[in-house]
């Protein structure tokens, strides 16, 4: 179905579901950018560096991730998740 078809309520109510997630990662993402330079001390250019490095690399392994969850044989493991959850859980 696409997301022109779905009617305004429905897709008001998956915006407004949204909204205290939104603010929750918000808070977060804050406070650990508080903690690493007040309680760390952490000079802003490497937090930036690091942040910035973390991005690219973030950037390139997800589509990759994604592609081979998406190409896993469901007749042969059964869900997709499931053996990702049961393999790599310990890590």
């Amino acid at each position: 179905m696409s997301v022109n078809n779905l009617p305004k309520k429905q897709v008001s109510g998956y915006i407004m579901g949204m909204v205290p997630l939104t603010i929750i990662i918000g808070v977060f993402r804050l406070g650990y950018i508080k903690f690493f330079y007040d309680s760390l001390g952490l000079n802003e250019v490497l937090f930036v560096v690091g942040m910035t490095i973390f991005m690219i690399i973030n950037m390139l392994n997800d589509p990759l991730i994604g592609q081979w969850q998406d190409n896993t044989d469901v007749k042969k493991w059964g869900s997709r998740r499931i053996v990702y959850i049961k393999w790599f859980s310990p890590l």
